[in-house]
Order: structure tokens, then C-alpha cells, then sequence
């Protein structure tokens, strides 16, 4: 969740690609929310922004309820300028010898975009691995029931930006408020991470919800 806007300037995303870069990943998945509402004010920054991004095996998005709000088609537009695989209901399969590993991505629950049936057509056959990236985290429940995928990965919910002590998440977005931040065994075959992101929305404000970027290292059974 980058959410571009006047609080998240060039500059500051400039800092949070430089993370991501020194960590030296072989795969950047985002999980959408590129902008917060205005896209025609932080066009030139989203675009200029993105492109400090590199990853060996690319880097790969979804888009979120936001991304909709503003304005998909420019937000696609600057995707594709800048080389970043969006996987709106589709499957990207990822190579290294005679290993594999399944890349797919469900295009916006929250604007009724998302289609796992199309997604699972595309799956291969049965024993690779298959990560599923999507912007809102509580479609879990429905991806465990197809029983295809290892781990998916989401964000949206920011955390809950704002967290009580003692309560919890202040304010949760729909088909954000079953699993909110952090790591999550939905089923015995997936599991859940939940970035807390690095942006806000409606308030740049955090509280007991440091923003973050996520390093994940698969390993084989």
C-alpha cells in the first residue's frame, strides 16, 4: 500500500525503494493501493517512483480498491511503462532448473473485479507451489475452500494505521477486519501475510502500526 500522495512525496518513496534494493530480493510483489484519491497530482511521481524498483525475476502487482477509486486505466498505464507484471486474475510461473513456483493474482475484491475461477484455469498441474497476491486479506477464507494455493499475500488494511493498546486495530477497512496485520495460518495448507504497508490514507497518521516492507524467505520442505 504506497498510497501516492501529498504526504507520500518522491522523496520518501525514493527512500522506501532504496529498502527494498539493499535487501537485494529476487521477487517484489505490491499489493496494490498506488494512489489515495487524486492520481492527476501524483502521476509524475508515481511513474518516476516506480521505476527504482529491480528484482531479477520482476516485480509484480495487484491492484486495490483504491487504484479504482482514483483511476485504474492510468494506473495500469504507468505499470506497463515502467515494467511491472500485473496479475489481474492471472498466473505468472516463475523458473530456476527444474523448479517451480506459481505467481497469481486476484484483481479487486472490494470494486467485484476478482474472479479465482479464472485463476485457478490457469493454475499448472498439481504440486507447484503457488503463492496468490491480493489486495484485500479476508478473501482467504474463500481461496482455502479451493484448496490450490500455499501462501497468499495482501495488505489494505495498513495494520488498522491507528492501534488501541489493549484493543486492537482501530478502524478496519471492508474485507479487512477478520485478519489485520502479520502472519496468519488460515488453514493447515495456507497460510496468510498481512504487510502492514508503507503508506496512510484519509489521515497521515500512525500509532502503534510502524509502516513496513516485508521480506519473505521460501524454503523447501
Amino acid at each position: 500500500d504506497i498510497h501516492m500522495d501529498s504526504w507520500m512525496t518522491r522523496e520518501r518513496f525514493k527512500m522506501i525503494a532504496d529498502m527494498v534494493d539493499e535487501q537485494k530480493p529476487d521477487i517484489i510483489c505490491i499489493t496494490g493501493d498506488f494512489v489515495s484519491y487524486d492520481e492527476e497530482e501524483v502521476i509524475d511521481d508515481l511513474l518516476d517512483s516506480l521505476t527504482d524498483f529491480t528484482a531479477p525475476e520482476g516485480v509484480y502487482a495487484v491492484a486495490g480498491n483504491h487504484d479504482y477509486i482514483s483511476n485504474i486505466h492510468k494506473v495500469r498505464e504507468i505499470l506497463q511503462k515502467v515494467g511491472i507484471i500485473e496479475l489481474a486474475n492471472d498466473v505468472h510461473l516463475l523458473k530456476r532448473g527444474d523448479s517451480q513456483i506459481a505467481l497469481a493474482g486476484l484483481d479487486d475484491t472490494d470494486h467485484h473485479q476478482s474472479r479465482i475461477d479464472q485463476v485457478i484455469d490457469k493454475l499448472p498441474a498439481e504440486g507447484v507451489p503457488t503463492i496468490l497476491m491480493a489486495h484485500e486479506p479476508d478473501v482467504a477464507d474463500v481461496v482455502a475452500a479451493y484448496d490450490h494455493f500455499d501462501l497468499q499475500l495482501s495488505g489494505h488494511t495498513h495494520g488498522g494505521q491507528v492501534n488501541i493498546p489493549g484493543y486492537g486495530a482501530f478502524y478496519g477497512p471492508p474485507h479487512g477486519h477478520k485478519y489485520s496485520q502479520g502472519l496468519f495460518d488460515v488453514t493447515d495448507a495456507l497460510q496468510l501475510y498481512v504487510t502492514r504497508g508503507v503508506g496512510t490514507v484519509t489521515m497521515p497518521i500512525r500509532f502503534m502500526c510502524r509502516p513496513e516492507i516485508t521480506m519473505i524467505n521460501l524454503v523447501k520442505k
